[in-house]
């Protein structure tokens, strides 16, 4: 690996959209917050789609587009000092590159023969220890939900309200930003015809077919892309929560809402078994396997079962303290930054 540098600034490295979603966008901007307010300066690298490149802007950090003809997708990073990669792809060629112009990297949530050149890894997984091959000295791996980095406003709201269901328990349905799998309108025709719920859905900015969605379901609160703030008072009134596997359910447990919890893709299997482990939710498995008797059978059970629903929801809030960002920073300017 290259020779480490003093410079203060950083890229992040990460991408998002209608095909992958936006998560990997919404848990890097509260990094790069803490980042810039310890004295860095933090730009991003991102893919080149309208919806990844606004939500950046919109935060006030300057963004590169990544352009298959320049390696590492920036034209002078002399100045900088290190690479945050926050994507499941396997980056191991811009490591490589990065590494050899004297950058340190980090990777996020990201296993993939990248990790086997980065400098420091971490995992905010549920599952425990699941990079057994990254075992070279040079390498840091770490792991665990603590490191989840949390947006500070869902700090903010959970503990501003009570909550109050009124005559019927709130069940809010959030399948991420691009829901690429049309879980929620397999959620909600599970739901069709039950009682003693008032369901709110979770529109997310790269979600397809919204309009039929809207008019297939009249009894149904539509939310459109709503931001961090309302997320976070949407995640604090609602009593149970129906999720795919990925951040909100961090976000879910920390808010203190038990979540029903259906997996995009078969490779969750580990972290949906962590899940029930855990006591924070109920995981139904992968999605292609979920019938609507499952959804109706789980929803019912926690409708009905309050105990079960404390239960999950203060286990949920011990298992993520809302620190993980600090957590992330400390690790990147102590260990990757040499002063």
């Amino acid at each position: 690996m290259g020779k480490s540098k003093t410079n203060k600034e950083i890229i992040i490295r990460t991408e998002g959209g209608s095909e992958i979603g936006m998560g990997h966008i919404m848990r890097s901007l509260p990094i790069a917050h803490v980042l810039r307010e310890r004295g860095m300066s933090v730009s991003f690298i991102l893919n080149n789609d309208s919806a990844a490149i606004d939500a950046v802007t919109s935060a006030g950090f300057p963004v590169n587009i990544c352009s298959p003809e320049q390696p590492g997708g920036v034209p002078d990073i002399k100045s900088c000092s290190a690479v945050i990669f926050d994507t499941k792809r396997d980056v191991l060629e811009e490591v490589r590159y990065f590494n050899d112009k004297g950058l340190k990297t980090v990777l996020i949530d990201n296993l993939t023969p990248a990790s086997e050149l980065a400098d420091i890894v971490i995992v905010p997984s549920l599952s425990g220890i699941r990079a057994k091959r990254i075992e070279k000295s040079t390498i840091r791996l770490i792991e665990g939900p603590e490191h989840f980095p949390l947006n500070p406003a869902f700090k903010e709201v959970r503990d501003s309200s009570e909550k109050n269901p009124g005559p019927k328990l709130r069940v809010l349905v959030t399948m991420g930003g691009a829901d690429p799998n049309n879980l929620t309108q397999k959620v909600l025709n599970a739901l069709e015809g039950m009682n003693g719920m008032k369901i709110t859905v979770v529109i997310g900015p790269s979600m397809a077919g919204v309009s039929d969605l809207i008019e297939s379901y009249e009894d149904v609160e539509f939310v459109m892309r709503p931001d961090v703030n309302k997320m976070a008072l949407l995640m604090n009134e609602s009593y149970i929560a129906i999720t795919a596997f990925g951040i909100t359910l961090f976000e879910l447990a920390y808010m203190g809402a038990p979540s029903v919890v259906i997996a995009n893709y078969r490779e969750d299997k580990k972290d949906m078994d962590a899940i029930k482990k855990l006591g924070t939710g109920m995981p139904l498995g992968y999605h292609e396997d979920v019938t609507d008797a499952d959804i109706r059978h789980a929803v019912g059970v926690l409708v009905k079962d309050s105990g079960m629903r404390e239960s999950m929801s203060q286990n949920g809030k011990i298992l993520i303290d809302g620190h993980g960002v600090e957590r992330i920073a400390d690790i990147i300017i102590k260990q990757i930054m040499i002063k």
